[in-house]
């Protein structure tokens, strides 16, 4: 039989491996919260608006293929300037307007390509800062934000 010293050395000795194991699976799962990228233009409009799209990808930077924006804006509307804020993707983001929607409406189209697997993705579009929408999906997915902006024209 077991002495009784012997069975609480054991007993000790399995908490001590369970405690372990729960926190290097809460290290793992931490580590992986942890690993994400982001990326946002800005978009300067001929008609006055800033237009903001920020991607936020669950995978490291290295992972990320390419980021491809488009905005839909209205008729006659033209870029100004577009400004990458985000560090790390750098030339595997492009951008694109479509001067090809009804007055005050604004759409992004934003799709995230990895190399590997399907990964989490939100898209925040914001119109001049106050005016803002969401999209969630994966890598791949198209994520589309419509936003509504001021039919008032300057005087």
């Amino acid at each position: 039989m077991y002495s009784h010293t012997k069975i609480v050395h054991v007993f000790c000795g399995a908490a001590i491996l369970l405690v372990a194991f729960i926190m290097m699976a809460f290290l793992s799962s931490a580590d992986a919260a942890l690993m994400s990228c982001r990326a946002d233009p800005i978009v300067f409009l001929s008609d006055g608006s800033k237009v903001t799209i920020t991607a936020e990808i669950a995978t490291s930077a290295s992972n990320v293929q390419k980021v491809q924006y488009a905005l839909h804006a209205p008729s006659g509307t033209q870029v100004v300037r577009v400004i990458y804020t985000a560090g790390g993707l750098g030339k595997r983001e492009t951008f694109t307007l479509y001067d090809d929607s009804l007055p005050g409406t604004y759409v992004s189209d934003t799709v995230v390509t990895t190399r590997n697997g399907k990964v989490p993705v939100k898209v925040t579009t914001s119109l001049g800062g106050l005016n803002l929408g969401v999209a969630t999906g994966y890598s791949r997915d198209h994520l589309i934000v419509s936003l509504l902006g001021s039919l008032l024209t300057a005087p």
